[in-house]
């Protein structure tokens, strides 16, 4: 091929049918979150970057907001509550993502990251869709001594990306994920395509992968199958 890396940005029911050829052919991919909305589709890009000696990383930039790296400092290895709100304007046009997939994801992916595993208890709190795509979803995830609020959806005309911590016996400190540091590399953006090029060297890289795609796809998978359930739920981890 006459280049070495690819940015794959489509919608993300078309991911897999984009990247696995470049993978195979050795290009390394960056692909726009959700890495895919099925597990059959990771695993097959999966296996076309092994083929291909290539790097296949999710834009999970999210990762990189030095406010959620904040946040988890406050917090730490103690007991407390984590509590995010995504908000946006509007729901996503033709793609098949739903507020899980398109907004929720994000903090899915750094919690799987900092906890280590993505089997929780798991209480949907509110949900509201069209048909069957959930365009607002509210859950609980149970971490034992952590537990994590998490609210997604399309609403309104204004876009909020907010991050709460309250540590045990500690009063809660809020921040604004979109308050981000003037220095000109500073940005999540920036962070993440340093940490891709790395991960393409064989350098070690913070860069969400697509095998770390997969528990937070499953995580995704059983909150919204308990969203679609006809009352809300809780379910234990298995």
């Amino acid at each position: 091929t006459p280049f070495d890396i690819a940015i794959v940005a489509t919608p993300p029911e078309s991911h897999r049918d984009v990247a696995v050829p470049l993978l195979e052919a050795g290009v390394h991919c960056l692909v726009e979150k959700p890495l895919a909305l099925r597990a059959d589709d990771i695993e097959a890009m999966i296996s076309a970057a092994a083929l291909g000696g290539a790097a296949l990383a999710v834009g999970h930039n999210e990762r990189f907001n030095v406010n959620i790296e904040r946040c988890v400092a406050v917090l730490g290895d103690a007991a407390g509550q984590i509590g995010t709100e995504r908000i946006s304007p509007l729901a996503p046009g033709a793609s098949q993502a739903d507020a899980i997939a398109d907004l929720m994801v994000h903090d899915l992916d750094w919690i799987v990251r900092r906890e280590r595993r993505s089997d929780c208890d798991i209480a949907v709190l509110d949900r509201a869709r069209v048909e069957e795509r959930l365009r607002h979803v509210r859950c609980r995830l149970d971490y034992g001594s952590r537990r994590y609020e998490l609210t997604a959806g399309y609403a309104g005309s204004t876009r909020t990306r907010t991050i709460q911590v309250t540590p045990a016996g500690d009063a809660p400190q809020v921040f604004d994920l979109t308050e981000l540091p003037p220095e000109r590399d500073g940005d999540p953006l920036s962070r993440q395509a340093r940490s891709f090029l790395d991960l393409c060297d064989g350098r070690p890289a913070a860069v969400s992968t697509g095998a770390e795609a997969l528990p937070v796809l499953r995580l995704a998978e059983r909150i919204r199958a308990l969203c679609l359930r006809p009352a809300l739920a809780v379910q234990g981890c298995s």
